[in-house]
């Protein structure tokens, strides 16, 4: 008796398929800039010092950029703002992660938005903690936000 050999194959179309919102998992960085003031004036640093108030690590999978790590805050160390871009394959943005720490409210805010393959925000979180460790509903009236980049692909970053 002979036993037939059935295969099946499920096509899934390129727009039906996942797109991921989550950061690619890259070390070490490939390269660092720094920006004094001007938001055009991005250039390659020799090291961190190079970078004191603006610093961007680029990371690089395959030679494509995947993540960026921006780093910003002003003389005074009044405020300080951590930023992680995290870039799909193809270059649209995927997740951005953000972190401010400010004495403007001394307050720390972490928001987290994910976005669809379009571009457009899936969802958005946002937390407030003040700098003593209590966890506040929103922000108190003196909170100052810092607004990140808005970077919505590779091919948008002052840098590469």
């Amino acid at each position: 008796m002979k036993t037939a050999l059935r295969v099946f194959a499920i096509v899934i179309p390129l727009s039906a398929a996942p797109c991921p919102t989550k950061c690619v998992s890259i070390e070490p960085h490939d390269s660092l800039f720094g920006n004094i003031d001007d938001p055009k004036s991005w250039h390659v640093a020799a090291k961190q010092q190079d970078a004191e108030y603006a610093a961007a690590w680029v990371y690089r999978l395959a030679g494509k950029i995947r993540k960026v790590a921006l780093s910003v805050s002003d003389e005074s160390g009044d405020w300080g703002l951590y930023v992680t871009y995290c870039f799909r394959e193809d270059g649209g943005i995927a997740r951005r992660e953000e972190h401010l720490r400010t004495f403007f409210g001394k307050v720390i805010r972490d928001r987290v938005l994910t976005y669809d393959c379009k571009g457009a925000v899936l969802k958005e979180t946002v937390k407030f903690e003040a700098m003593n460790g209590e966890h506040l509903k929103s922000a108190p009236d003196d909170f100052y936000p810092r607004a990140a980049p808005d970077y919505p692909n590779v091919a948008a970053l002052p840098f590469k």
